[in-house]
């Protein structure tokens, strides 16, 4: 593995949408909204005034011991590809020259038709007329109260992700029957038509998976198809692969590595907050900071002293 001498200080910033509260679309999922477009461009600004932003070539240029990245270097990465990214964020990306990459799961760019599991969840339990939903435990079945659906919605999406694939399949199939809703697709997710427009016009897009599956939850065949099957995906629409990847959720483990090793990825993006120490940090395991904060707090964590303390106080999954 390629390394710097001495390490650099690394910024990675993670957004999944842009949108208004106001404008936000009823079939979505609202949690999945990192920042308003003014809030994100408030934090751009800050960015190109105070930082140093970098784009994937300087990364891999400093990984691969061809380049030593700049003071302040900071990296803005997009995962998912809903289309407000392309109607919102890249604009003002490309306004304040600003470089971002784009962690897309590559089966829902092919298919509009696909639905990620969080919003068919949102809009089961948003649509639903019911009060409460019965949920079965080891024990018992607990009625869950609906009187404030995010809430409820944040509940059932933390037990969903603790699920294997076939098993989350089945309790949203469940939910859905008891609540009386039936998902109905988004078409929220950018084709691959307007990805390579993108693409042509500086974007870096890199690996998410195929299906945004939890690669700690697959075995085998199934891991390698998740990880391989999204490197083949980039390189057929778009013509070439960065080694580039983000564990959907972050979750990885030691196989879920392996099998990204195998498929020729070399940097490896986790949801763990923080700075990264780049030249000395097992860069299969980079650190990536939410942007969803306030004007103020957004300025505070990634100063440096902060930046650390925050570093120290959250640990890495391996």
């Amino acid at each position: 593995m390629a390394r710097q001498r001495s390490h650099s200080l690394l910024r990675v910033l993670v957004y999944h949408r842009v949108a208004d509260a106001a404008s936000t679309r009823l079939d979505l999922n609202p949690d999945l909204v990192t920042a308003t477009p003014r809030l994100f461009q408030h934090q751009l600004r800050h960015l190109a005034r105070a930082y140093t932003p970098i784009g994937a070539d300087e990364l891999l240029a400093a990984w691969a011991g061809r380049h030593t990245l700049p003071d302040r270097a900071v990296l803005v990465t997009f995962d998912d590809g809903y289309r407000d990214f392309y109607d919102v964020a890249w604009p003002l990306l490309r306004q304040h020259r600003i470089p971002a990459v784009l962690f897309a799961p590559t089966a829902f760019l092919a298919d509009p038709q696909r639905i990620f599991w969080w919003d068919a969840l949102w809009q089961i339990v948003s649509r639903t007329g019911r009060a409460a939903i019965e949920l079965p435990t080891a024990r018992e079945v607990r009625p869950l109260a609906l009187d404030d659906r995010a809430r409820a919605t944040r509940v059932l999406t933390a037990r969903l992700k603790r699920l294997r694939p076939r098993e989350r399949e089945q309790e949203l199939e469940r939910l859905s029957e008891q609540l009386g809703v039936r998902p109905e697709p988004t078409h929220a997710v950018m084709k691959w038509s307007g990805v390579k427009a993108l693409q042509q016009e500086g974007l870096t897009v890199a690996g998410h998976s195929r299906t945004h599956e939890l690669l700690d939850r697959l075995e085998g065949a199934a891991l390698a198809e998740e990880i391989a099957g999204c490197r083949d995906d980039l390189v057929r629409e778009l013509g070439c692969c960065p080694p580039l990847f983000a564990y959907p959720n972050g979750n990885v483990d030691w196989r879920v590595m392996a099998a990204m090793d195998a498929a020729g990825f070399k940097l490896g993006f986790t949801t763990v907050r923080g700075v990264n120490y780049f030249g000395t940090d097992d860069v299969r395991l980079l650190r990536r900071d939410d942007g969803r904060t306030s004007r103020l707090l957004f300025v505070l964590k990634l100063s440096s002293a902060v930046a650390r303390l925050r570093t120290r106080r959250h640990a890495l999954p391996l």
